[in-house]
């Protein structure tokens, strides 16, 4: 969605063939959500608990927007996927949105945002999906992803 916020609950995807079956969770995102604190709040406990009781949940996407970096929220779900011990890939996203001059600016502040994190990959992959930007990489990780 164009706003962010909509998603609100947890959506699962499945993705199965005869060599492999993987599947998707996407959970809410609100470091940039236009929402109450009660509603961020329910969210917060809701990526919690799916984070921290997911034994066979083997890595994180993290998306960020690349015009607003990480938020207090951003880095609260961060503590939590570092609590659940799970491998975390950070993927900024809109990139189309940002000069390139702004886009190496967006990529220094948030990798030094993430600097604290040892489990997050040093590699940033930047994406623009309405424009097709990155999305083949991204394609690829997922692909080597599911070979490992």
């Amino acid at each position: 969605s164009n706003t962010p916020g909509r998603t609100q609950a947890l959506h699962f995807y499945r993705l199965q063939t005869e060599s492999f079956d993987i599947r998707f969770a996407d959970i809410p995102g609100h470091g940039y959500a236009k929402a109450s604190k009660k509603d961020v709040y329910r969210w917060q406990c809701l990526i919690s608990d799916y984070l921290l009781s997911r034994r066979r949940l083997r890595k994180v996407i993290f998306l960020i927007d690349c015009r607003v970096g990480l938020k207090k929220a951003d880095y609260d779900t961060l503590d939590i996927i570092a609590r659940a011990g799970i491998a975390c890939q950070p993927v900024v996203t809109k990139i189309d949105k940002l000069s390139r001059i702004n886009q190496h600016d967006a990529y220094a502040k948030i990798k030094e945002q993430l600097t604290p994190y040892a489990f997050v990959a040093n590699t940033i992959l930047p994406v623009s999906a309405t424009k097709s930007y990155g999305m083949t990489e991204l394609r690829k990780y997922f692909l080597k992803m599911i070979d490992s």
